[in-house]
C-alpha cells in the first residue's frame, strides 16, 4: 500500500515563476457578479443583476489596501482576450490561475496489446508504473515474487523495483500502462484494506499495490482520454498530464476502497447470518445475548446493533418469535400442559411463558388453543 501525500492548496502563497507575478484579484462579495472588462489602469467593472456597474480597482500582490469583510481573492492575472462581439468589440478578460506544481509527475503512457508467445523483458525503472489488465493474464514476477495479473486487475510498481516476465503468453494480452513520480511517497505494510471513506483525504491518498475486479469501463475511458491528452501534448508532456494522472491515482483509490467497503459489507452478511441459523436451531435452550456474542467472537453491544440493523428485529426479539411459533404449533397439534409447552419452547417459568405469549399473539396460551382449535373445527 502507497500513501502519497497531496500538494498544498492554499489561497494564497508564493508564485511558480512562470509567466508574470501573480496578481490577486479582488471581488467584492456580490451574488452572480458579472465581469465585463479590466482596462489599462488595472480596474475592472462589475454588475450585479438590478444593479449598475461598480467599478473596482485590482489590488496586486505586496499591496496593503484593506480589503471589504467577505471578499473573495482570486489568485492569478488577467489578461486581454480576442474582440468579443456580444460586446461591442470590446475585448474580455481572462484569468490565468497560478497553480502550484502537482505531486504527481506525468511521464508517459500507453496502450499495449501482447499475442501468444510474447514475454514481458525484464526492468527496472526510477518510477512508477501503473498497469491496468484489460483482458488476458499477464504473468509477471516482482521483486522475486510471481504474480498473475488478470482482466479488470490493477498492479502498481514502485520506483527501483526490478520486474519481468515469470512465463510466456498464452492468449492475447491487453493492458494499459502509465510511468509517474510522486513526489513525496510512503511504502505502507497496512493489509486490512481500505474503506471508501479511507481511501483519500485532504492530506493524502492511499493506493493499493494491487486490487482485483475494477471497474473496467471507468478506467478504459480515463485511460484514453490521458492518451488522448498526452498525444496533444508530445513530445513535452504537460501539466494537463500532471493533473489528470493525479485524478486517475484518485479514481483508483477510490474504485479500490468500496470494492473493498461491499467485501466487508458482504462478509458481515455472511457472518450474520450464520448467527441468525445458529439462533434459530439453538433457540429453545438456555441461550442470551451475551452466549451468542461469545460464540461468533462480537462484542454484545456490537453484536445487537449490527444485528438490528440487518433483519430488522434485536436478537431477544428474533429468540422470543421462534420460541413463540413453537408454542403455537405445540397448542394446536398436542394436548400438553400449558407448562409442558412452555418448557419444549424454551421457557423455564410458565408465568413469564404466559406473558410472553400474550405480548405476541394478544391471547393467553389457553385461549390461544380454545379459539383456534374452533376454527380448526369450523373450517373442516
Amino acid at each position: 500500500m502507497i500513501h502519497a501525500a497531496a500538494a498544498s492548496s492554499g489561497r494564497t502563497g508564493r508564485a511558480s515563476g512562470r509567466g508574470r507575478p501573480p496578481t490577486y484579484v479582488a471581488v467584492p462579495p456580490y451574488s452572480y457578479t458579472h465581469i465585463y472588462a479590466v482596462d489599462v489602469n488595472d480596474r475592472m467593472q462589475t454588475r450585479k443583476p438590478g444593479e449598475r456597474r461598480k467599478t473596482h480597482l485590482i489590488r496586486r500582490k505586496g499591496e496593503s489596501t484593506p480589503l471589504p469583510a467577505s471578499t473573495t481573492i482570486l489568485r492569478g492575472y488577467w489578461a486581454r482576450g480576442p474582440p468579443d462581439g456580444r460586446t461591442g468589440g470590446a475585448a474580455m478578460p481572462t484569468i490565468i490561475a497560478d497553480l502550484p506544481a502537482a505531486e504527481v509527475s506525468f511521464e508517459s503512457t500507453g496502450q499495449f496489446i501482447g499475442t501468444p508467445g510474447w514475454i514481458h523483458e525484464r526492468r527496472t525503472l526510477n518510477s512508477f508504473e501503473l498497469i491496468f489488465v484489460k483482458r488476458g493474464i499477464l504473468p509477471l514476477r516482482v521483486g522475486g515474487e510471481d504474480l498473475r495479473v488478470g482482466g479488470k486487475d490493477i498492479l502498481i510498481i514502485p520506483p527501483q523495483t526490478p520486474h519481468e516476465g515469470s512465463g510466456y503468453l498464452t492468449d492475447t494480452l491487453e493492458f494499459f500502462w502509465v510511468h509517474f513520480r510522486i513526489r513525496h511517497w510512503r511504502r505502507s505494510n497496512a493489509t486490512g484494506g481500505m474503506g471508501a471513506s479511507s481511501a483519500y483525504n485532504d492530506h493524502s491518498l492511499v493506493l493499493p499495490l494491487s486490487s482485483s475486479q475494477m471497474d473496467t469501463d471507468r478506467l478504459t475511458i480515463m485511460f484514453n482520454q490521458l492518451l488522448d491528452i498526452y498525444q496533444m501534448s508530445y513530445p513535452e508532456p504537460s501539466s494537463y498530464c500532471d493533473y489528470f494522472t493525479t485524478c486517475l491515482l484518485y479514481e483508483v483509490a477510490s474504485l479500490t476502497g468500496r470494492a473493498a467497503a461491499a467485501n466487508s459489507e458482504q462478509r458481515e452478511r455472511h457472518a450474520l447470518q450464520k448467527v441468525h441459523e445458529w439462533i434459530r436451531i439453538n433457540a429453545f435452550e438456555d441461550i442470551s445475548v451475551n452466549q451468542i456474542a461469545d460464540q461468533f467472537n462480537y462484542s454484545p453491544s456490537y453484536l445487537s446493533t449490527i444485528y438490528k440493523q440487518h433483519f430488522g428485529v434485536s436478537i431477544t426479539t428474533q429468540i422470543s418469535k421462534i420460541r413463540i411459533e413453537r408454542a403455537e404449533e405445540l397448542l394446536l397439534s398436542t394436548s400438553m400442559s400449558v407448562q409442558q409447552v412452555a418448557e419444549a419452547s424454551g421457557y423455564n417459568d410458565a408465568k413469564y411463558f404466559m406473558r410472553v405469549f400474550k405480548q405476541h399473539t394478544g391471547l393467553t396460551p389457553t385461549r390461544y388453543r380454545t379459539s383456534f382449535t374452533m376454527r380448526h373445527y369450523n373450517n373442516a
